[in-house]
């Protein structure tokens, strides 16, 4: 039966999801027993876009799924920590791996030079310069979206004044110009820039359309000078 929780969990597709729940209803009703399956389909089929990888892969993350960073700290610390290990010897196992992700993390930030990559803009390199790879990345889904006419041309704009209204189709988002903050998913989970504060900035003819002061401070590596 674990089986069947874990290929619903990682289906990356509704068919696929739908196939392995089948699979699951049937293990839980043998022997005319419910209660497992009526728990499950009130506590968890109910709201299977926020742990089934189907309806989760649109959300911005860095490559890890889980909705429990805690959990996934913890399996990469079970490679050291073992059952027959003292309480001492299991304080001096984390400490030294909190060390030594310090040391990596320290080596990464203050590391002489500047990352480029060929394929990138300028500005985009400007980003990638001031954060990490991972993060550049992260940014250059939306620039490419702002930058894509076919795109960015859906966006229609109301400025407000201190704000300003983005409407594509029938949703709406609103984009703070002091600070280019915006209230959609991307901007807020992941504090970077967005893509409606990048066409934004490319519409009024600004030439830097990626707002690095947007970028949030645990993510830049050296003070932004844009």
């Amino acid at each position: 039966m674990k089986h069947t929780i874990t290929n619903m969990t990682y289906a990356r597709t509704p068919d696929a999801n739908t196939s392995h729940r089948d699979e699951f209803k049937s293990l839980a009703h043998r022997r005319d027993r419910t209660e497992l399956w009526d728990y499950f389909v009130k506590n968890w089929d109910e709201c299977c876009e926020m742990w089934v990888m189907a309806y989760r892969v649109g959300l911005p993350h860095f490559g890890n799924h889980t909705n429990n960073r805690v959990q996934s700290l913890f399996g990469k610390l079970k490679r050291y920590l073992k059952g027959h290990l003292t309480m001492r010897t299991s304080l001096k196992v984390l400490l030294a791996y909190q060390r030594r992700k310090e040391e990596e993390y320290t080596a990464k930030v203050e590391m002489p030079g500047t990352l480029r990559d060929v394929t990138y803009w300028e500005q985009m390199n400007i980003a990638l310069g001031m954060t990490t790879r991972l993060v550049a990345a992260a940014i250059k889904t939306q620039y490419d979206v702002a930058t894509d006419d076919s795109i960015a041309g859906n966006y229609a704009f109301k400025d407000n004044g201190t704000t300003v209204t983005v409407q594509c189709d029938e949703r709406k988002y609103t984009l703070d110009k002091e600070g280019w903050t915006c209230n959609c998913e991307f901007a807020q989970t992941m504090k970077l820039p967005c893509r409606h504060a990048m066409a934004y900035r490319k519409t009024c003819g600004n030439p830097r359309i990626i707002p690095f002061s947007s970028i949030s401070p645990r993510y830049v590596q050296v003070s932004p000078m844009y």
